[in-house]
């Protein structure tokens, strides 16, 4: 048979997702992530701080948060969130979770407020290397998600 004709086709333009950028259905953006055996490495890409992004979810509020970290920076994480009828992050949707420069593990309890469904979370992280051990969102009811499945021991 004849050889098969290359695709004249591009690419869809937009934003570019790096492949090594991605785990479980999270994105990150402005950094680069790295699974190693126990933990979910983030580290940024330049002097941007990157974000930590999960969309295209469905959890009941209110939303446990808990996290289990490492950073290499003392500041926050600033955590958004979008609700089921909003079409972007809103100013109100918004808080601020104090971390410690540490190499100690810490673990961390937060609680996104809505009595809605949840639909989208970005954590914008320190521009600094951030190691996850475990990040699991539990909705008031139905299954929780989490970004390192393998990882976390129930």
């Amino acid at each position: 048979g004849k050889p098969a004709k290359a695709s004249t086709r591009m690419p869809r333009q937009g934003k570019k997702t790096d492949p090594a950028s991605t785990v479980n259905s999270w994105l990150v953006r402005s950094g680069t992530l790295t699974l190693t055996k126990d933990s979910v490495d983030i580290v940024p890409r330049g002097k941007k701080s990157p974000a930590l992004i999960r969309n295209g979810i469905q959890l009941k509020g209110p939303v446990q948060i808990k996290m289990t970290l490492k950073s290499g920076g003392e500041e926050s994480i600033q955590l958004h969130w979008r609700n089921q009828n909003e079409k972007t992050f809103v100013r109100e949707n918004q808080f601020s979770i104090p971390i410690e420069k540490s190499s100690a593990w810490q673990t961390l309890s937060v609680e996104i407020p809505s009595e809605e469904h949840v639909v989208h979370v970005r954590f914008n992280l320190p521009a600094a290397p951030v190691q996850f051990r475990s990040l699991e969102l539990s909705p008031s009811k139905g299954k929780s998600i989490q970004l390192l499945n393998s990882v976390i021991k129930k």
